[in-house]
């Protein structure tokens, strides 16, 4: 465990793309838990000795899916309840990364114990937190901010590598013009430095948001430039990134939205193709909700 700040420590988590860092709130000698990483026998071993250490917790904060499944061994083991948004579900995108065979057990074991709403304030410790929503990557992300510190608690939504907004129904076609909402939000925050899962320290944080929009608009200007000719998503996907086509759907979806794409639901399964010439994505990126 290191010590960042007063009252404020990490722990970091080895997982199979790098470290990921957890973050503990200190109150009086009990903790509250934010991120505890993914569901896995690495993680799960972390935590294993920190509470054979004797760690006393309080509160476990999930600020994205990605932490919901160890969240309910950790709740059990320290005897801790589970703050989360209001919105936060156990997304079906998320679940995918553990055993099928399990997958409809974990879905409907899966709870929260305090739903916290957008605007709450945490008094946690000596410091104060505000509850920031902030969709796109799930519905149910959201980040945490210490005004008087200026220091925020990012979750994932800062991370600097390329991740997949996964589109798996009908709600989830906006989730990548939410996303590009909430990272514009952040940029209204008086913001020193953040904290996120996987860069323990972000001190450009302006910049970083920056960057993040860029690789995301060069990649829809890619998918844009393949829909000179009307394709499927699994068409799409495949000469992208070879992965699933849900990924691939969440970017249609956007340039839909921008009026850049249109789709052809007369065909199953449903095609794309370009609608207008050029894509100034910096020109497009969505301003309403």
């Amino acid at each position: 465990m290191e010590k960042l700040q007063e009252g404020l420590y990490s722990i970091s988590i080895p997982t199979s793309s790098g470290q990921q860092y957890c973050y503990l709130l200190q109150e009086g000698e009990y903790y509250t838990l934010v991120d505890v990483g993914p569901n896995t026998k690495a993680t799960q071993q972390v935590w294993a000795h920190y509470f054979q250490q004797g760690l006393k917790v309080n509160r476990l904060i999930v600020t994205n899916p990605t932490s919901l499944a160890l969240a309910q061994t950790l709740r059990t083991m320290f005897q801790a309840p589970i703050f989360s948004i209001n919105t936060m579900e156990p997304d079906d995108i998320y679940l995918r990364l553990f055993d099928v065979k399990r997958k409809k057990n974990l879905f409907h074991s899966m709870s929260i114990d305090e739903f916290l709403t957008h605007g709450q304030l945490l008094t946690i410790g000596n410091r104060v937190w505000e509850v920031i929503h902030t969709p796109g990557l799930s519905k149910g992300d959201f980040v945490l901010y210490d005004a008087q510190h200026k220091l925020c608690l990012a979750g994932r939504i800062l991370v600097h590598d390329m991740q997949a907004i996964m589109c798996t129904n009908k709600e989830d076609e906006r989730l990548l013009a939410q996303f590009f909402n909430s990272i514009q939000m952040l940029l209204r925050y008086d913001i020193d430095y953040a904290l996120s899962t996987k860069d323990a320290t972000i001190k450009n944080v302006h910049q970083v948001i920056y960057t993040i929009q860029n690789n995301y608009l060069q990649l829809l200007r890619k998918v844009y430039d393949l829909l000179y000719k009307e394709t499927t998503v699994e068409k799409l996907a495949k000469k992208l990134f070879h992965e699933e086509a849900t990924s691939t759907l969440a970017l249609l979806h956007y340039l839909t939205e921008i009026g850049k794409a249109e789709i052809n639901r007369e065909t199953i399964p449903y095609t794309f193709r370009a609608k207008r010439q050029g894509f100034d994505g910096m020109s497009y990126l969505v301003q309403h909700l």
